[in-house]
């Protein structure tokens, strides 16, 4: 097959080789450019070409050799997408089935704008959707049970509500998300928006479905796969569900952004060189733990216990799924030890508040005798705080009167304290505001901007989450069309409001409220339909995208 393929491989190759990688700006017809400057309806048609290639493909056998090694998904390849890199004898299987999705997209005269590494990232994520729904892996049914849960459909964009659509079978309609997706993060989510409707979108998921249809019956199960995560469920063990939860926020194709491995080994450089308290792998180490348990992850933008739960509930422990629900999380944050009992100890935050940790979280043989306090990440699991990833020890009181301190953890009180500031205005949770004087009138803080401030803007939009804290918009209050709003610009919120979605920055709760009052009543996408349709597929699932832009490419 890779033989008589050649030719499509090395066309593909030398097109993914020409186009601009994601942290690059570029253009494609058939999405909106945030804040919408461009409007070029949708991705231009695409073709189905065996012999008018134009491409000159012509290379040396080494190079040849090299870029196909890059271009071919092996399977140890396949593997490391698996919990905890778990081989399976299904593995072979699942990588020549990628490998078959990417040379059949490679006969797609795919724009040469399309994102870098698109096809391979469309190929890997339909393998892993049917690799999930045979072998009862669990994780589509997650994402599908909680957009159910939260807006009554299993899947947004698209009608799902017809007989012909099956939960335990391949769908057309999941195929088109998983494409969407795929579009949108492959490139540059917070400056990019795809249509879901989109020429191209239909294609490519035509052209899979096929492929996938013929592959549904003959696929084997990944068994290794799915008994461990049984297992895990049913041991209800904290770090092993961590590892899960890892394994869908980083590794799993149907839930993690592009990169995230990258992201976070980055990441964990940058704090190992920043400060002196971690080394390089104990900082990626650290970083990883904490990104396991990330507020907003995947799809719908929720955290990753949010999918663990459902995928137990699935499996029938609900025990350990409410558990999953319920799960609290410090990212970082410097603690004084104030007290050793026989099985915890008690750690306090620079506020005074108190925490009950496990010693099972630590290191067995750990010694917590001479240890003053820890800077470190802590998870809420059940009646229990557990130490989340690496712990850095002081050895003197982190809180002493001559070494003042200011928390790491800058949003630990600010649920309390913005719930205040909108009690003190009547229960308002959306404030659009000149400058920084105002905004800083509202919070009830003297205002120390500096004259001179480089990041000023011309007006802000000041959000007080219920949940999540204070959240502030810079430059967007046009596009907001609120009685209470003196800067909202029709002309400019049409071509701006598509932004305040794309941002990311929206809390959930916020976004509710935006959603519920139709305060972005402009927010329209580019749709080879028109304009009309354009604006509706916003206005309808506008809740859902800001859910899904909440997560972000973890390289942007």
């Amino acid at each position: 097959c890779l033989m008589i393929n050649t030719h499509y491989i090395c066309i593909s190759i030398k097109r993914n080789m020409k186009r601009k990688n994601p942290s690059e700006n570029f253009s494609l017809p058939g999405m909106s450019i945030i804040p919408g400057k461009e409007n070029t309806g949708n991705m231009p048609p695409l073709t189905c070409s065996h012999d008018n290639y134009d491409d000159d493909y012509d290379m040396s056998d080494d190079e040849l050799r090299m870029l196909i090694d890059e271009f071919i998904t092996t399977k140890e390849d396949w593997a490391a997408t698996h919990p905890e890199g778990m081989k399976c004898r299904s593995d072979e299987y699942f990588a020549n089935l990628v490998n078959m999705i990417s040379i059949a997209m490679a006969t797609l005269k795919l724009p040469s704008s399309t994102p870098h590494g698109f096809e391979k990232e469309v190929a890997m994520s339909c393998a892993a959707y049917l690799e999930d729904l045979v072998s009862g892996l669990g994780v589509w049914h997650s994402f599908r049970t909680l957009h159910r849960k939260k807006y009554g459909k299993w899947l947004p964009f698209y009608d799902t509500e017809h007989e012909d659509y099956l939960l335990d079978d391949i769908n057309i309609e999941d195929l088109k998300f998983l494409v969407w997706q795929a579009f949108c993060r492959c490139g540059q989510p917070e400056s990019m928006i795809y249509s879901p409707y989109s020429q191209g979108v239909e294609i490519i998921s035509n052209l899979i479905f096929d492929i996938l249809i013929d592959s549904f019956e003959k696929a084997p199960e990944a068994s290794r796969v799915s008994d461990y995560i049984r297992r895990v469920f049913k041991k209800g063990n904290y770090f092993e569900l961590r590892n899960l939860a890892e394994w869908l926020v980083m590794r799993n194709k149907l839930i993690s952004c592009p990169n995230m491995m990258r992201a976070v080994i980055n990441e964990g450089k940058s704090l190992a060189s920043s400060h002196d308290l971690f080394d390089e792998s104990m900082g990626v180490y650290f970083v990883r733990s904490i990104r396991a348990w990330a507020p907003n992850t995947g799809p719908m933008g929720c955290r990753s216990s949010k999918y663990l739960a459902e995928m137990s509930r699935a499996q029938g422990f609900e025990n350990i799924s409410t558990l999953l629900d319920n799960i609290q999380m410090v990212n970082v944050d410097v603690f004084r030890m104030k007290e050793v009992k026989q099985k915890d100890i008690v750690l306090e935050d620079v506020s005074g508040d108190e925490y009950v940790v496990t010693k099972e979280s630590f290191k067995t043989g750990t010694r917590f005798k001479d240890t003053k306090g820890y800077m470190t990440s802590l998870v809420k699991y059940g009646d229990r705080w557990w130490q989340n990833g690496a712990a850095s020890v002081f050895t003197e009181d982190p809180f002493s009167k001559d070494k003042p301190f200011t928390s790491y953890n800058q949003n630990s009180k600010s649920k309390e304290w913005t719930n205040s500031v909108a009690e003190r205005n009547g229960g308002k949770r959306i404030f659009y505001c000149k400058n920084k004087e105002e905004v800083a009138a509202i919070l009830g803080v003297p205002d120390k901007t500096k004259p001179n401030d480089n990041v000023s803007a011309d007006n802000y939009v000041l959000m007080l989450s219920e949940c999540e804290g204070m959240a502030l918009l810079q430059n967007l209050a046009e596009c907001f069309k609120d009685k209470d709003n003196p800067f909202y610009k029709k002309r400019i919120a049409k071509e701006d409001s598509l932004g305040v979605i794309a941002d990311g920055n929206v809390p959930e709760d916020i976004a509710h409220i935006i959603a519920e009052n139709k305060l972005l009543p402009d927010a329209e996408m580019s749709a080879q339909q028109g304009k009309r349709f354009g604006k509706a597929i916003v206005q309808d699932n506008m809740e859902y995208l800001f859910d899904f832009f909440r997560t972000q490419n973890p390289e942007v």
